[in-house]
């Protein structure tokens, strides 16, 4: 095994609420991203397909997988001493409820 996803649902929407896989190739990201839109096609109620990206490449991947902005939202840190935050930051929807929460109304929005 090489990657996994996670796909959950709320009403009219699929969440890709967390992928990863042990690659560095974008055509690798991009067959899983792919593998996760063809699998959340299948439930009957999806009418849309969301995700979240904390880092550039991951963003870039959903983006030629025909993903499309919606919003952004920075991450914000508390960093005692000297510890130093990288520059690219693995967040999904997983981290948090997001990838749960929903207000049971059709409007598609968190």
């Amino acid at each position: 095994m090489r990657g996994y996803f996670l796909l959950t649902f709320a009403p009219r929407q699929a969440r890709l609420a967390d992928l990863w896989i042990d690659s560095q190739d974008p055509a690798d990201w991009r067959a899983l991203i792919q593998c996760a839109v063809s699998r959340a096609l299948q439930h009957p109620d999806a009418a849309e397909i969301i995700a979240w990206a904390g880092e550039p490449a991951l963003s870039q991947r959903l983006l030629e997988c025909g993903f499309h902005v919606r919003g952004a939202q920075p991450v914000m840190l508390a960093v005692r001493g000297g510890w130093k935050p990288p520059a690219a930051l693995h967040v999904q929807m997983l981290d948090t409820d997001a990838a749960y929460l929903h207000r049971g109304l059709p409007d598609l929005s968190l």
